[in-house]
């Protein structure tokens, strides 16, 4: 898969499927096609971009792409997400080294000064990105389109390129069917959709890999939005730090998803990423329109999740605790921290505003069950701290 995930030419021309009759059509996905997302608030003669580098065994440069526009800028900050954790630099560049072949999400906002407007703003823009072992990888494309029809039998035509040789070619139909062929042909029961993908894999050693899912709907038009349409999405927080994800099937059909962070902040794309400017709770919601051939319709769906925006809290080292662990977590009563202790320390438990609402003093080898029953079920802050530093911890209150 190549780093740029963006589909640049007409919804119309992207439809690439062959038809015996109407009703046989086979779809790209358009909502992969989407790309990334943006959250501005800056004049838009500001325009950020990220240009990125696919290199040997997983690693990817980034580099900004800025036009000041009517702004000056003033900082430039990437957020990434990788190996379960949300990582941040404020360096001009980004180098990151990747674990394998999989989509990850990466950031860069711009902070500047809006000279129109007369005050700080900020664009943050978002891509997918795929790492690959090698960079021979990136010319390796699968494709592929409707050789024949007879009724609910198609058969498949391969049309994937690559400057090597390709070694294996592996097909899924979306119901439950898998087979390895260039040419196959496969009956479906019913019209669908179902997500035909293709996989092709290159020689050793970097076994170059690609795969292009489309999807295959063989029925009458004027389909209901739930028989296409399912909207989903993976929320990721780091204390004040929230990125989403959207992870919606939309069968095929062309869609727009924005991004509503409740605390004013709207962003439109597949991925975006906000942090919030105060503590509290919010309401982050994602709405998706989808249209398209096979729909009468624009359907819109929207789903909304709660945010609990914690303070920034900074962490130095810390002498009196060298490993800590809460348990149980989430918690309904009391919780028992476990670690390797020194000396004197305090325990506090914050809000999601900061406010301190239970603490105490503690020595290594006293007790450390906190009973914190009188506590309204939500999320809160567990800080641990000696003369040298403070170490925190996310807890849940059921």
């Amino acid at each position: 898969m190549l780093p740029s995930l963006r589909c640049s030419i007409p919804w119309a021309s992207c439809l690439i499927g062959l038809a015996a009759t109407a009703q046989t059509q086979l779809l790209p996905d358009l909502a992969a096609a989407r790309g990334g997302g943006i959250l501005s608030n800056c004049d838009t003669s500001l325009h950020v971009g990220i240009n990125t580098t696919i290199q040997n065994n997983y690693y990817c440069y980034f580099a900004p792409e800025v036009q000041v526009g009517n702004t000056s800028v003033e900082s430039l900050t990437w957020s990434y997400y990788m190996n379960g954790a949300f990582g941040q630099q404020t360096s001009p560049t980004l180098q990151l080294n990747y674990p394998g072949q999989v989509e990850y999400p990466v950031c860069l906002t711009v902070d500047a000064y809006d000279l129109i407007a007369q005050q700080p703003c900020s664009t943050t823009v978002c891509d997918l990105i795929t790492p690959l072992p090698d960079v021979s990888c990136i010319s390796l494309q699968a494709a592929f389109g409707i050789a024949s029809v007879n009724g609910n039998t198609i058969t498949f035509q391969n049309n994937s390129t690559f400057g090597e040789t390709i070694q294996q070619v592996l097909w899924s139909f979306g119901d439950g069917a898998t087979i390895a062929a260039t040419t196959p042909t496969h009956d479906f029961i019913g019209s669908g959709p179902f997500e035909v993908c293709l996989t092709v894999i290159g020689p050793a050693p970097a076994f170059c890999t690609s795969t292009l899912c489309q999807y295959l709907y063989l029925g009458p038009g004027n389909v209901d939005c739930p028989l296409l349409i399912d909207q989903g999405f993976i929320m990721l927080q780091s204390e004040n730090l929230v990125g989403v994800l959207d992870t919606s099937n939309t069968s095929g059909m062309n869609s727009r998803i924005d991004w509503d962070f409740g605390d004013g902040a709207l962003a439109e794309g597949n991925v975006a990423v906000h942090a919030y400017g105060s503590p509290g709770e919010f309401q982050l919601c994602g709405t998706l329109r989808a249209w398209g051939p096979l729909l009468v319709d624009t359907c819109v769906t929207s789903i909304c999740r709660p945010v609990i925006a914690f303070p920034v809290l900074v962490t130095e080292e810390l002498v009196a605790v060298r490993t800590m662990s809460v348990r149980p977590n989430p918690f309904s009563s009391s919780i028992s921290i476990v670690g390797q202790l020194v000396g004197a320390f305090s325990l506090s438990v914050l809000d999601a505003s900061g406010r301190i609402v239970h603490g105490h003093a503690a020595r290594a080898g006293s007790s450390l069950n906190l009973d914190l029953s009188h506590l309204e079920a939500g999320a809160y802050v567990l800080r641990i701290a000696d003369e040298h530093g403070a170490l925190t911890s996310h807890i849940i209150k059921e």
